[in-house]
């Protein structure tokens, strides 16, 4: 073992010795040689362009989804801070009564990108690519009570309420806070969604329920049993206020 040892250290020293001079002239400054800079440079413009909605709760952009009635339901805002779509509250056809009642809100009806039709959580969608992380905030009003044109009568003292409200992106930015329930009433503007600075950049949905069998629960109509129910549809308007001034 002491002589192996002593064979390879005396080879190192061989070999600095041999090679030293070859070192100490790789090391010498160059004579010649040159320096230049160049520039890369990027710039960004305002993107107005409309954003497909997407399945709220398996948002996929290759996957945008349709509603069953387009005709009944107003297009998304374009712009860079953009309402992509609201589900039409549909309660469906029940029957008159004499006593309180509690109506649940049916799912949402659409098609996905295959043509194919599915129910999905009642959802409200909006989009911020302003780039700036300002925040926003998203309110809802009941316009007037639900009234039936046909009979000229209100539904006097009926209340919907938002419950269940689950914020969701897929573009992994901080959340907005949500209010939970959202109780209308004819006039007065609710707030649904508050993203402070610095949250809510990217694509977000807010649906009422966290899948399909709790949103079935997530909208409800209460109706007294002193309210007058003539026959045929009875109607409201929701209107949805997105702005740029986060509270």
């Amino acid at each position: 073992m002491k002589s192996s040892k002593l064979i390879i250290l005396s080879m190192l020293f061989s070999s600095s010795v041999l090679f030293g001079g070859v070192s100490a002239h790789a090391e010498e400054t160059p004579k010649h040689g040159a320096s230049i800079n160049s520039k890369s440079t990027v710039s960004f413009e305002e993107d107005t362009s409309l954003t497909d909605p997407l399945d709220p709760t398996n948002p996929d952009e290759k996957d945008p989804i349709t509603p069953l009635d387009p005709d009944d339901h107003e297009p998304g805002t374009n712009g860079p801070l953009s309402i992509d779509y609201v589900s039409n509250i549909r309660f469906g056809l029940k029957k008159a009564s004499g006593k309180n009642e509690v109506y649940w809100a049916n799912l949402d009806e659409v098609k996905d990108s295959n043509g194919t039709d599915k129910e999905i959580p009642n959802f409200v969608q909006i989009t911020d690519k302003r780039g700036v992380w300002k925040g926003w905030h998203l309110t809802v009003t009941q316009e007037k009570q639900f009234y039936n044109a046909a009979a000229k009568e209100s539904l006097n003292g009926a209340q919907m309420t938002l419950m269940n409200a689950v914020p969701h992106s897929k573009d992994g930015a901080e959340a907005p806070t949500v209010k939970n329930p959202i109780a209308l009433a004819p006039g007065v503007a609710q707030d649904v969604a508050n993203a402070e600075e610095s949250k809510g950049s990217g694509t977000w949905s807010v649906r009422f329920g966290q899948d399909n069998e709790e949103a079935k629960q997530s909208i409800s109509l209460e109706v007294p049993s002193t309210t007058t129910k003539a026959q045929g549809e009875y109607a409201t308007t929701l209107t949805w206020k997105l702005t740029d001034s986060p509270i």
